[in-house]
């Protein structure tokens, strides 16, 4: 991207070609973090990042219908319910994290009780 004219409500490209929007949502994520535990850098363990790394885990899931999401904030839990409904009861998706309730780390312990 080179540009936003929030004016003409137009969003530029670097290759010159623009894309017009009524609402522009700007997210552009993070790096997936690999907690320092034994077995992480094995095959069958997988991160999101890119649109050919959700491609990878889908094709995983058909396989290996047993998955483990770490993470339960907005990517770990969009990509759990992403696999659930495309697959069904063909998967078995279990989230864990460190803490007690999804979205805690990033709303906040309070809305994580109030789930």
């Amino acid at each position: 991207m080179n540009k936003i004219d929030f004016n003409k409500n137009n969003v530029y490209l670097t290759d010159h070609h623009h894309y017009h929007f009524d609402k522009v949502l700007i997210a552009t994520g993070g790096n997936p973090v690999r907690p320092n535990i034994e077995g992480v850098n094995l095959d069958n363990v997988l991160t999101l990042r890119y649109h050919n790394d959700m491609k990878q885990i889908q094709r995983q899931a058909q396989v290996h219908p047993n998955i483990c999401v770490i993470g339960s904030s907005f990517i770990g839990m969009e990509i759990a319910a992403t696999l659930k409904k495309e697959f069904k009861d063909k998967v078995n998706i279990t989230v864990i994290d460190s803490n007690i309730s999804p979205f805690e780390r990033v709303l906040g312990e309070k809305v994580g009780k109030s789930l």
